[in-house]
């Protein structure tokens, strides 16, 4: 089971509104549009980096007794 700390849903949240966004923007963007493309998978590219920066700061820091 994964364990979320209060800490921790900012992180949760930003990583996903991004990769979300990003996904749904490659998608509106299928026919034809290749700059607002470029958009969507650097928005999808930062919502992977918050979340796995996230998990390495989770890592590095022990969990609170």
């Amino acid at each position: 089971m994964v364990s979320v700390r209060q800490g921790d849903i900012p992180a949760l949240v930003a990583g996903l509104t991004f990769m979300i966004g990003g996904g749904l923007i490659i998608v509106a963007t299928a026919i034809n549009s290749n700059p607002t493309r470029v958009a969507g998978f650097i928005a999808l590219t930062a919502g992977f980096a918050i979340l796995a920066i996230d998990r390495y700061r989770r890592q590095k820091i022990p969990p609170d007794a």
